[in-house]
């Protein structure tokens, strides 16, 4: 359960039972604040406890934990339902997760966990995902690589061009950010707070996440590419992106490392994953490819090989 908006999921036989004595059952708790505290009490008279589902949250975005999700919208786990004898299951997520945010999303979606993205929420509220786009646009041009590859919608995946000495930090289907030196991966997945908790007078400390700070030296802020189309290559049998990168006044750098602005648009190469939630989570590996083109950069993203680290 996303307490405050986000959803929640019960199986079919619980609803059915729930359906017989919400009415009565709802009107024992007025002082309750919306339809899903009221539920859970209602299912608490039904001696049906709570499923924890780390990872779906009120955060603007829900998640869901890898598992399968079958027949009655439950995740396999503790709470599985059995038709055998029909069990009665709430499928209801962990609300430790409960944050409600504003503003630019580029680090949170850029640090989304092994999980599936299913759903935004307070659309209207946020910057658009894309730059110079309405929301409503922006939120359908993510959704063009979900054609292609709808398991694999921003998720992280993490690499270095070793030659350049940068970190690579790739969301499938939405943004890719590039930054001088060498950032371990601990600290690259973390989300980075571009984003603004709902309370003001609350810090980042009040996310059921781990966050790490924007980048405040002149040689560690990003520069992002965003995607910009989403096309499958019947010959090779691959997915193929290209994002482009977004102009930004990026102040000048004393390191002696190559600036990424060299680079004007970057192609990302990968197979479908329809099974990735299927099997163990694990995120995808990276890597960079040899470039045919000056300002072109090639990544390939995709299932981790035997002993594959990322490493420099």
């Amino acid at each position: 359960m996303a307490y405050g908006g986000g959803g929640f999921a019960i199986s079919y036989p619980l609803a059915v039972e729930l359906e017989r004595m919400q009415d009565r059952c709802i009107k024992r708790y007025p002082g309750l604040y919306g339809s899903d505290d009221r539920m859970q009490a209602c299912m608490a008279e039904l001696n049906v406890p709570l499923t924890k589902e780390p990872g779906f949250h009120q955060v603007v975005i829900d998640r869901v934990t890898p598992s399968p999700i079958k027949d009655c919208g439950c995740a396999q786990g503790p709470g599985k339902l059995d038709r055998n004898n029909g069990g009665l299951v709430d499928c209801l997520p962990d609300t430790s997760g409960k944050n409600d945010i504003y503003g630019n999303l580029l680090g949170l979606l850029s640090g989304h966990p092994v999980t599936p993205l299913v759903s935004l929420h307070h659309f209207d509220i946020i910057d658009p995902i894309f730059p110079g786009m309405k929301r409503v646009d922006a939120l359908k041009h993510l959704l063009e690589s979900t054609k292609f590859d709808s398991a694999s919608i921003i998720q992280q995946s993490i690499c270095y061009d070793k030659k350049q000495e940068w970190s690579v930090l790739v969301s499938w289907g939405f943004a890719i950010q590039i930054m001088r030196g060498i950032i371990s991966p601990r600290e690259l997945e973390s989300p980075t707070r571009t984003f603004l908790n709902w309370y003001k007078v609350l810090d980042f400390t009040a996310y059921a996440f781990n966050t790490r700070p924007v980048a405040g030296h002149p040689c560690q802020q990003p520069f992002v590419f965003y995607i910009n189309s989403t096309q499958y290559d019947k010959t090779r049998r691959q997915i193929i992106g290209i994002y482009t990168y977004y102009h930004e006044t990026n102040p000048p750098c004393p390191w002696g490392i190559k600036s990424p602005k060299t680079i004007h648009t970057i192609v990302v190469l990968k197979h479908e994953d329809p099974n990735r939630w299927q099997k163990a989570p694990r995120k995808d590996c990276c890597r960079v490819l040899p470039s045919i083109e000056e300002g072109i950069m090639y990544l390939w993203v995709g299932h981790c090989g035997h002993n594959e680290v990322i490493e420099m």
